[in-house]
């Protein structure tokens, strides 16, 4: 009968503390933290190469209870190659305010004397002015990304025969024998901007499919680089030196690289002049 009797008594116990004033129920009182997750913006598990440039973002907010402004921004990354993790090292650290923070950045890894890099954590933290703080992160993979293969190219333009270029995204007009210069057009679907006098060595830049694709970006985005209708820098009429990089944007998506580096010009029986354009290609 005691036993039984100590059974109710918990029973009762338990009710009477589940019926307690909800008001007097703790609430948490930290701000709230989400990962940006529309397109484009990379997610826990993705996969990004290295010299990628990855675009990311965080969310933060006030406690719904407490309204309490945020305070701190922290953005920190530990890179994980093998079995060993570095400490994490801080890319952001801001002081803010208000209510509501969105951050978004690019990030990027480079080799650092590694075959490959493992992955990346990405961590952010926000902290409110009552102190309180909050933390949410992802975490990618890293690749060694391919570097390209640059072939030799000679493109060659005799009397009304052209050499085809439509692996390029390119065509050369064939009819232009009387013009002083040859005339290189983007075929039709593709897109093409040219980099005059490479004084930059952006062609040894890009090493990478992303490198390449980067540049190509940065060209299509820059106001003052027009995209080129007609890249006629070539004389018809004598041998020469250049440094000029055709940057091109296929059909299929794909992307290329042509760094013309001269020309040799003769009269040839029994087509004529015989134009063969030189160069490395991407």
């Amino acid at each position: 009968m005691k036993k039984l009797a100590l059974a109710l008594v918990c029973l009762v116990s338990v009710a009477f503390f589940a019926s307690c004033d909800p008001e007097e129920i703790i609430q948490e009182v930290q701000p709230s933290i989400e990962i940006l997750t529309e397109d484009g913006y990379l997610q826990n598990g993705d996969v990004l190469d290295l010299n990628e440039l990855g675009l990311y973002g965080f969310r933060a907010a006030s406690n719904v209870n407490t309204q309490a402004e945020l305070a701190k921004f922290v953005v920190t990354c530990a890179i994980t190659s093998g079995d060993e993790t570095e400490e994490p090292s801080v890319i952001y650290d801001t002081l803010i305010d208000g209510t509501e923070f969105v951050f978004e950045d690019y990030i990027s890894f480079e080799p650092a004397g590694k075959d490959l890099i493992g992955s990346a954590e990405i961590t952010a933290t926000v902290t409110d002015v009552d102190g309180f703080s909050n933390s949410t992160s992802f975490k990618i993979d890293i690749n060694k990304e391919e570097a390209l293969e640059v072939t030799s190219i000679e493109w060659t333009k005799w009397g009304h025969t052209v050499e085809d270029l439509s692996a390029y995204g390119l065509e050369m007009q064939a009819n232009n024998w009387k013009s002083p210069f040859v005339h290189i057009y983007p075929a039709e679907g593709c897109a093409l901007y040219v980099i005059e006098n490479d004084s930059e060595d952006w062609f040894e830049a890009v090493e990478t499919a992303s490198n390449l694709a980067g540049l190509f970006q940065m060209l299509y985005e820059d106001p003052e680089v027009p995209a080129c209708t007609d890249y006629n820098k070539i004389d018809c009429n004598a041998s020469a030196r250049y440094d000029d990089v055709l940057v091109t944007k296929d059909a299929e998506g794909n992307y290329h690289a042509i760094h013309i580096t001269g020309t040799s010009v003769a009269v040839e029986a029994p087509n004529g002049t015989k134009i063969i354009i030189s160069g490395e290609a991407k």
